[in-house]
């Protein structure tokens, strides 16, 4: 990729996983391709943050706990949420 000197550019990096990828590659190399190409037409990478924020916010942000400690509550409020939802799925 290349940038000009004073332009910009906005690059989407996505990580993930899909159930039985390994099992099923096949069909999960489909999905994976389909869900990059809805992803790539315009308006749906914001659109797929949004909702993204939205689902946190109802799921997860609901708890807080405040500490005088910054990275415990770091820890409590951000990170155990996460590994909950990973370690459930």
């Amino acid at each position: 990729m290349n940038v000009p000197p004073g332009g910009a550019v906005r690059v989407a990096y996505f990580l993930g996983a899909t159930p039985a990828a390994l099992p099923h590659w096949p069909d999960a190399l489909g999905r994976m391709r389909a869900t990059l190409a809805a992803l790539r037409q315009p308006g749906r990478v914001d659109a797929f943050r949004a909702g993204f924020h939205r689902w946190w916010d109802d799921h997860l942000g609901v708890f807080h706990a405040a500490l005088p400690n910054a990275d415990c509550a770091r820890m409590i409020n951000r990170w155990n949420p996460v590994q909950s939802v990973h370690t459930g799925r």
